[in-house]
């Protein structure tokens, strides 16, 4: 029979080698999910893998011919397009190289037969020279020249050479000229540059590629025509024609695309504005009743000033 001790001590001993086994249990658990995660994301791996197609060859163009050529590793096909480019050109390369390369060795091939024997150079097809009439020109040369005095020799040969003086001469010319329209054109574009850059600073307009774009087209325009302009006279043209396509551009857009376009900033600073204006005190209806009148009797009496467009005559 078992005692009352006996048991207790076997039921310590069944709870105590319970719990180590359930913490093994958990271990064994654990590492299993693990290797099954793993497991898991290879087979995903693979999976993507064989989705995405890969290339073994590429299909190039070159010279007019298609042409098939076998990739020593494979490739994505998103890659392939940028893949053939690189591979073109690096042909074209190839292909270049090796027509500089053989012109060379046919240039030095004719140097060396022209050394050696001339004839033979100069009577290839690609040099289109006929050699018995050159032969002939040069013997004719030769008898004229036999039949000449030293003196005439000598006189022909001080012609030639104040021909080649004067040949010269007009080339240094020339090349002055040139050098002189240089400079001259240089110095009128960094004029031209700041007289613009003066204009657009005491102006209102911002100084972006936009206005110095239609400044310059202003100014071509003006040139053109025999027009004596500077920059700040086409300002006005410019402001007009930059509010004329901004607001053509806002009337085309939505609302939406207005906030966008313009931003919280320059919302915010608008309303700023408008509210500033509302605080402002109102004109006495009396003065600006006289100061209207004042204006339009002016406007009278004046002379109706040409507009820009009218002095341009555009």
């Amino acid at each position: 029979m078992f005692t009352r001790a006996m048991l207790l001590n076997e039921a310590g001993d069944a709870s105590s080698g319970g719990g180590v086994s359930e913490e093994s249990q958990a271990d064994s658990i654990d590492e299993s999910s693990d290797e099954g995660s793993e497991i898991e994301a290879q087979q995903a791996a693979q999976e993507a893998a064989q989705q995405r197609k890969m290339l073994k060859k590429l299909k190039l163009k070159f010279n007019g011919r298609e042409i098939e050529e076998d990739l020593p590793f494979e490739v994505p096909e998103e890659h392939a397009e940028w893949l053939v480019k690189q591979r073109q050109m690096a042909m074209l390369s190839q292909h270049k190289a090796q027509e500089l390369s053989q012109f060379e060795h046919q240039v030095e091939a004719f140097l060396q037969d022209l050394k050696t024997n001339p004839k033979k150079a100069l009577q290839n097809p690609a040099i289109g020279i006929d050699v018995k009439q050159l032969a002939a020109e040069i013997l004719q040369e030769e008898i004229e020249n036999a039949q000449k005095s030293p003196e005439q020799i000598e006189k022909e040969r001080l012609e030639m050479r104040l021909k080649e003086l004067e040949e010269e001469r007009q080339r240094e010319k020339e090349e002055m000229a040139r050098q002189e329209l240089e400079r001259l054109t240089e110095r009128e574009f960094e004029r031209y540059d700041n007289l613009m850059s003066s204009a657009l600073e005491a102006s209102d307009l911002p100084k972006s590629p936009y206005v110095v774009k239609k400044m310059t087209e202003y100014m071509i325009e003006a040139v053109e025509n025999g027009l004596d302009v500077e920059p700040k006279d086409v300002i006005p043209l410019i402001r007009e024609e930059m509010m004329s396509d901004v607001q053509e551009l806002l009337r085309q857009l939505p609302p939406e695309m207005i906030e966008k376009l313009l931003g919280n900033d320059i919302i915010t600073a608008l309303r700023k504005n408008r509210v500033s204006a509302a605080k402002k005190p109102p004109v006495p209806v009396k003065s600006a009743i006289k100061d209207v009148g004042q204006r339009s009797e002016k406007k009278q009496t004046e002379a109706k000033p040409k507009t820009m467009k009218e002095f341009f005559g555009f």
